[in-house]
């Protein structure tokens, strides 16, 4: 295909996204259904969906925000230009994780405990 300055442009089907950026055409169609990523145009009888340069640079920029631990309305603020202030939610988004890994922290520290209890159980009764 090209477009009106005679350039050729980049065109990938939905399946090509999901091979280059090893997701699942569910991830792919959720990504559409949650407004972050839309296909420019649909082909064939089963209307494959076709995306654009700019739809793999998008998909780029979401793996990249969900890599770094954002939730999909975050993502999509960022995406959509709601959001004027991006570090805010990515500040957000830091404490967020920093108060989840703190409580995982706790409950591995809380697993080694039991484990140390059955452990020390364990060696009591065959003592006896």
């Amino acid at each position: 295909m090209e477009n009106a300055e005679h350039n050729e442009k980049k065109y990938y089907f939905s399946s090509d996204l999901c091979r280059m950026f090893s997701i699942t055409r569910k991830t792919l169609f959720y990504y559409d259904k949650a407004g972050l990523l839309k296909p420019v145009d649909r082909i064939g009888q089963i209307r494959i969906k076709v995306y654009d340069e700019e739809g793999y640079n998008r998909m780029e920029k979401i793996l990249q925000y969900r890599d770094a631990g954002l939730r999909i309305e975050e993502i999509r603020l960022l995406m959509n230009g709601e959001c004027l202030k991006k570090t805010e939610i990515f500040e957000k988004a830091l404490d967020r994780l920093e108060k989840d890994f703190a409580l995982k922290r706790k409950e591995i520290e809380n697993l080694h405990q039991l484990i140390k209890e059955q452990k020390d159980n364990a060696n009591t009764r065959n003592q006896k």
